[in-house]
C-alpha cells in the first residue's frame, strides 16, 4: 500500500510517526507492505519515512505571517501535487497545517485520490467558512477532540473521533509508573522544593515566533513571582538547542542573581510538567499535556498585532485553551494579547498557589480529561485510514 503524508509541525510529526507505526502493524498482519512519501520530521523519518522537503518549511503560524513565505509555499505545494499525483498513491493524509494541506488535498481529490485530513481545523472556533472548503477537499477527517465530530456532521463531512495520542502515552506511563511518580517533596536537578515553596514549569513556546511574543513577558513574570516568594523554583524545558540558547540568554540578562532559581533543560517537557506544582505556558498542545497530567496552569496567548485584529472579529468560541474547550468551562485562567502582562500572569499564578480550595478544585476537574481522550488513537486513526482506502 502506497500512502502520501504531509505534516508541517512538530505535533504533526508526532501524530504521523504513531500513525505510520500502527498502519505498518495492521498491514503486516494482513501480509501487506507500506510505502510512504511526502513531508515529515525526525519522528516520521525514524519510522522509515523519506521526506521530500524539510518539514520546517511549513512551520509558520498566523494569518499575515505565511504571506511572507507565500512563493516558496506555493512552489512546494505544486511540487508535492505533481509527486503525489504521479506516484499512484492509495490515499493522501494531510496532518494539520490546514492552510497548506487543504488546498493540496482539494487538487488531489479532483484527480480521484482519496484524501484524509488528520486533526480537524479549528473551524468551530473561527473562520467557519473554511468548513465548506474542507467538505470539497477531503473524504474523511480524523478528529482529536470529541465535539469536533458533531460539528462536522452538521456539514455532512465524514469523520472519526480517534482520541489523542498524548493521552494514550500518559495513561500508559501512569499505569506502569515509568516516569510519573508524584511526591510530597520534589527534587529537580539538585534543587529541592517543599510544600509552600513550589516548583513551577514555564513553557513560553516551541517556536521562535512564540518566544518573540512571550519569552520577555514570562521572564518578567518569573521575576515578579520570586519577589513575592523567594523560595519558589522554576524549570523551563526547551524543545531544541536553538530555543534553549535563546531562552538562556534572556534569563541571564534579565534575572541576574535570580538566574540560579531557574533550571533550563533540553526537552523533557512531560517530565517537567509532571514534577511541577503548576505550569505557566503558551496556549497550544502544552496546555493539553498539562491538563492530562491534572496540573493547574495559567495560559497565555499572543498573536502578531495585525493577525490579532483580524482574528478577534472572526472567533466564535468563548475559550481558547484546550482544557477549557474540552470541559466547556473556564477551569484554568487564560489571558490573551495585552491581558497577558507580567502583573496579570503573576496574580493568576499566585492565586492558584495560595488558594488550596481553588488548586484542588482545578485538579479534580482536569482529572476528567484522561478518560475522555485516551482511547488508543494511533490504532483508531490507522483503522479509519484503511477503511477509507477499502471504501474507495
Amino acid at each position: 500500500m502506497k500512502i502520501a503524508i504531509v505534516a508541517g509541525e512538530e505535533s504533526g510529526d508526532q501524530l504521523g510517526a504513531g500513525l505510520i507505526s500502527s498502519l505498518r502493524k495492521q498491514l503486516e498482519a494482513e501480509g501487506d507492505e507500506l510505502e510512504l512519501l511526502g513531508v515529515g520530521g525526525k519522528r516520521m523519518r525514524a519510522e522509515g519515512f523519506n521526506s521530500f522537503a524539510p518539514m520546517e518549511l511549513l512551520s509558520v503560524m498566523g494569518i499575515v505571517e505565511p504571506l511572507k513565505r507565500l512563493p516558496a509555499l506555493l512552489k512546494l505545494r505544486s511540487d508535492l501535487f505533481k509527486l503525489i499525483k504521479s506516484s499512484n498513491v492509495d490515499v493522501m493524509i494531510g496532518i494539520d497545517s490546514p492552510d497548506f494541506n487543504i488546498g493540496l488535498e482539494r487538487k488531489l481529490k479532483r484527480e480521484g485520490i482519496p484524501c484524509c485530513h488528520y486533526v480537524c481545523p479549528s473551524v468551530w472556533a473561527w473562520r467557519q467558512n473554511r468548513v465548506h472548503k474542507i467538505r470539497k477537499s477531503v473524504d474523511h477527517v480524523l478528529t482529536l477532540l470529541p465535539f469536533e465530530q458533531a460539528f462536522l456532521a452538521r456539514y455532512q463531512i465524514a469523520s472519526t473521533f480517534v482520541g489523542h495520542p498524548v493521552a494514550d502515552q500518559f495513561k500508559q506511563e501512569e499505569l506502569t509508573g515509568s516516569s510519573f511518580v508524584k511526591k510530597d517533596m520534589q527534587s529537580f536537578n539538585g534543587v529541592t522544593t517543599k510544600k509552600g515553596n513550589p516548583l513551577i514549569c514555564v513553557m513560553p513556546g516551541s517556536r521562535h515566533s512564540e518566544l518573540d511574543r512571550l519569552l520577555d513577558t514570562f521572564t518578567k513574570t518569573v521575576k515578579k513571582c520570586l519577589a513575592t516568594n523567594a523560595q519558589m523554583r522554576f524549570v523551563i524545558p526547551a524543545v531544541n538547542e536553538s530555543i534553549m540558547r535563546r531562552i538562556d540568554n534572556v534569563l541571564t540578562e534579565q534575572l541576574k542573581d535570580q538566574r540560579k532559581q531557574v533550571e533550563l533543560v533540553l526537552d523533557k517537557s512531560h517530565y517537567c510538567i509532571n514534577q511541577s506544582d503548576a505550569v505557566l505556558l503558551a496556549s497550544g498542545t502544552a496546555s493539553l499535556e498539562a491538563g492530562l497530567l491534572a496540573k493547574p496552569m495559567v495560559v497565555a496567548y499572543r498573536l502578531g498585532s495585525m493577525t490579532y485584529q483580524i482574528a478577534k472579529r472572526m472567533v466564535k468560541t468563548e475559550y481558547f485553551s484546550l482544557p477549557n474547550l474540552l470541559l466547556n468551562e473556564k477551569v484554568v485562567p487564560e489571558l490573551i494579547q495585552d491581558q497577558a502582562s507580567p502583573d496579570n500572569l503573576t496574580a493568576e499564578l499566585m492565586s492558584l498557589l495560595n488558594d488550596p480550595n481553588k488548586f484542588e478544585n482545578t485538579v479534580r476537574k482536569l482529572e476528567t480529561l484522561m478518560p475522555l481522550l485516551a482511547i488508543n488513537s494511533n490504532q483508531q486513526a490507522a483503522s479509519a485510514v484503511l477503511e477509507l482506502v477499502d471504501r474507495k
